[in-house]
């Protein structure tokens, strides 16, 4: 049977046994478990993993920030009493290429998140807190050098790799020089859009594959009610369409406990067992439906500054520095709170909306990664726009590959504050090549300038066709009024895009004199500076940012795109299913966050709206599109197994779970024909038809096509508790 491209698994009490329980209930091809205290047991869940072929992954065997075992066993371990090398050699041995890895440094991001007074005292058996620096780079420096030596610690004592991380933060691109193998999410304690963003940019660019686990149990909600597990369906959606390569619940599917509120939810209970269905969907969503390889494309990326400290949730420190008040949240650290402006739809009286359709509510394609300002100039390139909101050093070395991705055809949009060489958050920033940025971005700063409350008039459309600023007609007040601080500049080649304005009626000149944003071609791209000493997520900067964020989403849109309400989250994957000839097989994944109301939107093809797609509350739709067709499946649950057009006649075939119905939408001008499954049919130019898709079991996973796989069949549990 193929490996599906995503797994899909489950937490699990240790021992053998549970491996079985595991199995019985058909929650997938990875188990996450604790370490028994027997060895004999420890190797027969070894065994029994790779005997039914199912992907084991070992919980944290140390506690955390210590080489002391063992964590899994609740209590301190003298390094004679816990198993010896040989033995887990032969333990990780045993599960043969079905060992996935062991977890390392779980939530090593804390001693930055963490409320300080978990950390302050430092405790026994913890992680050591941050100690007390002057700056960005010595605090980034030491953080990534402490995971580094934590993760050696482990490899030296215990072996065992591959290694994953367990984070719940924006610092995913701090822990992989540590050694790590694999990148793991804690899904639920931060913003899963945030995160998500996070870890995929990351493990982009380090080429490694990542995951999400799952904390419901912790962090999902104060009961089992109806709302907690529309939330638990949609974050297994939305880690799905992001493009995990693993998923797996930490807690909350085999118990449930609230003493607060009176609520201790057993095994058998019925929330407890609509939990592992709702699992036991995904579970054969992913045999059933092949995702794509490769990830959702993205076109825009969020450029992670070099050492920027911003935890991302819980904590307002940068670095984890409790000790300065200058340390805590600041414009700095704010900016990334813009990030919601991705996903938020535009209200209908912001007048700056402009064209024929307002494309905002998503980013473009649906999906945006946070991508370490530290990549090399191929992952760079992946990303058609890098967009910086938070805070950044700038160093020779980042320059010079800034200035290729923009000289090879990128965007670049950046902040005055962000090219500082300095990382003192108190200390009076020093530009790089001391202000002359001219080769990136056309202009030298010179100092400066004056601090007031002021607007901002553009007056120039941008080179780039599709950023479509507000413009207005001369005779009009300022827009964007705030506190700016301002910079003397000198151009030196760069266009005068806005500038500060402070009358109704201020002319071109009077907004070329004080520039405040620029544009500059270099090369086959486009670079563009905010000149403003204020951070993104600076008080006055806020509307600005927002409306910038707007039109970059507008002007960054793909050849597929949603227009319509913001609760609906997309990814566009390419398939490399057999196929004719170009152009590849799209697949769109179209998730409704919304957990009470369906959703429709309009989708977009080649800028040709191909009509509306309706989505039910919390639930994944499935469109395939190639050549200017649409295929919209009733259910996920469908698999195209080849798409052949001939002679202008088009052929499919399809698996699917059930009968339903298809719907085919013709984006051309022409009438075009289309079998499916054998079924013939005629589509009209920039119509629609609908087929009946019956059931067609693929021969290799017919136990994933089975009509009764959801039914979850008696189980004689025993409890146990789960690692986490």
């Amino acid at each position: 049977m193929p490996t599906p491209s995503v797994l899909i698994g489950s937490s699990i009490p240790p021992g053998p046994d549970q491996v079985d329980v595991h199995c019985a209930l058909k929650l997938g091809d990875l188990v996450l478990t604790a370490l028994p205290r027997r060895f004999e047991d420890a190797l027969a869940v070894a065994r029994v993993c790779r005997q039914k072929q199912l992907y084991l992954c070992w919980s944290e065997f140390c506690f955390r920030g210590t080489p002391t075992p063992c964590k899994a066993w609740g209590e301190a371990v003298a390094p004679g009493a816990f198993f010896n090398r040989e033995q887990l050699e032969h333990l990780y041995a045993e599960a043969g290429p079905f060992y996935f890895g062991r977890y390392v440094i779980g939530e090593i991001g804390g001693v930055l998140y963490w409320p300080k007074d978990y950390l302050r005292p430092a405790r026994d058996l913890s992680c050591a807190p941050m100690p007390d620096f002057e700056n960005h780079a010595k605090a980034a420096t030491h953080y990534v050098e402490y995971c580094r030596q934590l993760v050696e610690q482990e490899r030296e004592c215990f072996g065992g790799e591959p290694f994953l991380n367990v984070e719940s933060s924006l610092l995913f691109k701090y822990q992989v020089p540590s050694g790590l193998s694999r990148l793991c999410l804690e899904v639920m304690p931060g913003d899963p859009e945030l995160m998500h963003a996070a870890i995929r940019g990351a493990a982009r660019t380090h080429g490694l594959e990542w995951g999400t686990h799952i904390a419901m149990g912790w962090y999902g909600g104060v009961r089992v009610d109806e709302v907690f597990q529309k939330r638990w369906r949609t974050a297994l959606g939305w880690s799905y369409i992001c493009g995990a390569d693993f998923i797996l619940p930490e807690s909350g599917h085999y118990t449930y406990s609230n003493p607060d509120q009176n609520i201790d939810l057993d095994f058998q209970s019925p929330e407890m067992t609509r939990m592992r269905r709702s699992l036991r969907e995904y579970v054969q969503l992913a045999h059933v439906h092949r995702r794509p390889k490769g990830g959702p494309l993205v076109r825009l990326g969020l450029l992670h500054g070099q050492h920027d400290g911003t935890p991302g949730l819980w904590n307002p420190f940068a670095w984890g520095q409790y000790h300065a008040e200058h340390w805590q949240e600041g414009p700095a650290e704010r900016g990334w709170r813009l990030f919601d402006q991705l996903h938020r739809r535009e209200p209908w009286s912001n007048a700056r909306v402009q064209g024929d359709t307002d494309f905002s509510g998503n980013p473009p394609l649906g999906q945006v990664d946070i991508v370490p300002a530290e990549a090399d100039m191929e992952h760079l390139s992946r990303y058609a726009c890098l967009l910086c909101l938070g805070w950044n050093t700038m160093d020779e070395e980042l320059y010079q590959r800034l200035l290729a991705y923009v000289r090879e055809g990128g965007h670049l949009i950046m902040f005055l504050p962000q090219l500082r060489t300095n990382s003192g958050r108190t200390e009076p920033a020093e530009l790089i090549h001391g202000g002359d940025l001219s080769e990136l971005f056309g202009v030298r700063i010179e100092g400066r300038g004056a601090t007031d409350v002021r607007g901002i008039r553009f007056i120039e459309n941008s080179g780039l066709q599709n950023y479509r600023f507000p413009v207005y007609r001369e005779q009009q007040d300022p827009v964007f009024l705030g506190p700016y601080a301002g910079a003397d500049v000198e151009m030196a080649g760069a266009r005068v895009l806005a500038g500060f304005a402070r009358r109704f009626g201020d002319d071109a000149a009077t907004a070329r004199a004080e520039p405040f944003l620029v544009e500059h071609r270099v090369g086959q791209g486009t670079a563009m500076l905010v000149l403003a000493w204020n951070w993104p997520g600076d008080t006055a900067m806020q509307e600005f940012c927002s409306d910038l964020i707007r039109t970059v989403v507008a002007g960054e849109q793909g050849g597929i795109a949603l227009s319509g309400a913001d609760r609906i989250r997309f990814a566009v994957y390419e398939d490399h299913i057999p196929v004719d000839a170009a152009p590849a097989l799209q697949v769109v994944y179209l998730l409704n966050t919304d957990p009470d109301v369906a959703v429709e939107t309009q989708l977009h093809i080649s800028g040709v709206d191909a009509g509306t797609v309706r989505v039910r509350p919390g639930e994944l739709q499935i469109a395939f599109v190639r050549d200017g067709l649409v295929l919209l499946p009733e259910t996920p649950f469908v698999d195209v197994e080849r798409w052949e057009t001939q002679s202008g006649e088009t052929s499919v075939t399809c698996y699917a779970v059930a009968d339903q119905c298809l719907r085919v939408l013709n984006t051309t001008s022409e009438a075009r024909a289309i079998t499916v499954n054998g079924q013939r049919t005629s589509v009209p130019a920039g119509g629609e038809a609908r087929l009946n898709l019956p059931r067609r079991v693929d021969a290799e996973r017919t136990e994933y096509f089975a009509p009764d796989f959801l039914e979850e069949p008696a189980i004689d549990y025993q409890h146990a508790e789960l690692p986490y």
